[in-house]
């Protein structure tokens, strides 16, 4: 999955806003192991309470359904080595709602494979099958070809991953709403399936422009990354939480760090500018650097750190539970659209 939550954010958190206002939460795949992929699935099940009496941590549930989603980062699905594939075997045989597809330069390859596996099921039922575009080209094949169920929409502002050419969210909803309702379009048909807006998007009221827009709901990363679930370091949040001054930036510097620069062509990662960025970018020498990075996340240390994070990050102003953080984003889009209304009145 992309965005700044998808790596950092505990399993929990997302059953919790799941419990809030039913949805279903996706569980990033990322570098995961088969071994600790199906313990994250057990541990989705036991939360969920879909365990049948008679059945047993770990044992085989396959014939039972998941209510949750899983994301996967297409580039490693293709690798030769077929140990991300298999987790994609595992997900389809744990009868997962859904999947999310995102980063791949034949996604629909592997939207055949969920299609296929649903087809072969003793009882047949179709998996969601969520693909991420960053523009509007992408879109259209998600669609057309790969008869997505859900397209989201990631603008230029997302934290994490995403395509460098991205437009701005409040451009690109209304681009892929227009293009599907068009006249020309209904000659297709296929009618737009939802989209979910994806973004720099932190506060109710930004949610309630964007649904206002089109939307049919939305993906936030790096607000949640300010929780008490969130996996990010104390120092991690700190920064975030002093960043009202800070730029982010879009780079290939912490890939490089990392050692993942196998990302499709034109996809970089937007996080907090700091000394590895500016050091990167001057063109030093990436040994020296590396070693900086390791040193300074061992240490704890922001300013050499990753830190993903989107545009949005300036809005937020404090750490919050998830459940809270997602009821109080609820009321505060509920009086926005309300206050909207009144214009109309």
């Amino acid at each position: 999955m992309a965005g700044a939550s998808s790596a950092v954010t505990k399993l929990n958190l997302l059953i919790i806003t799941n419990s809030t206002f039913a949805f279903n939460p996706f569980v990033r795949t990322g570098y995961l192991d088969v071994v600790a992929f199906r313990k994250e699935l057990d541990l989705a099940r036991s939360i969920l309470q879909e365990d049948s009496a008679s059945s047993e941590m770990g044992s085989d549930r396959s014939h039972e359904s998941l209510s949750i989603g899983v994301g996967f980062l297409a580039w490693i699905l293709d690798k030769p080595d077929g140990k991300v594939a298999e987790l994609l075997s595992t997900a389809l045989e744990a009868r997962v709602a859904a999947v999310w597809f995102a980063f791949g330069n034949d996604l629909g390859k592997w939207v055949r494979v969920v299609r296929n596996s649903d087809e072969r099921k003793s009882q047949p039922r179709k998996t969601k099958v969520f693909i991420l575009v960053n523009s509007l080209d992408e879109a259209r094949r998600a669609v057309y070809e790969w008869d997505a169920d859900v397209l989201v929409a990631q603008g230029i502002e997302a934290g994490g991953h995403g395509h460098g050419g991205a437009p701005p969210l409040l451009n690109f909803v209304p681009e892929i709403l227009n293009e599907f309702n068009s006249n020309s379009a209904s000659q297709h048909k296929k009618p737009c399936p939802p989209v979910v807006a994806a973004g720099g998007l932190s506060t109710g009221s930004q949610i309630a422009a964007i649904l206002t827009l089109g939307a049919s709901g939305v993906a936030l990363g790096t607000r949640f990354l300010l929780t008490p679930e969130s996996l990010y370091t104390d120092a991690q949040k700190a920064a975030l939480l002093a960043a009202h001054g800070t730029p982010t930036v879009r780079s290939m510097a912490f890939d490089a760090m990392r050692g993942t620069l196998e990302w499709p062509e034109g996809v970089n990662g937007r996080a907090l500018k700091n000394k590895i960025v500016e050091l990167y970018e001057r063109g030093e020498d990436v040994e020296k650097i590396r070693e900086l990075y390791r040193k300074a996340t061992k240490e704890d240390d922001p300013d050499g750190m990753l830190i993903w994070s989107g545009t949005g990050v300036g809005l937020i102003n404090k750490i919050e539970p998830a459940t809270a953080l997602v009821a109080r984003l609820h009321e505060e889009i509920a009086s926005r659209l309300k206050e909207v209304g009144t214009f109309v009145n």
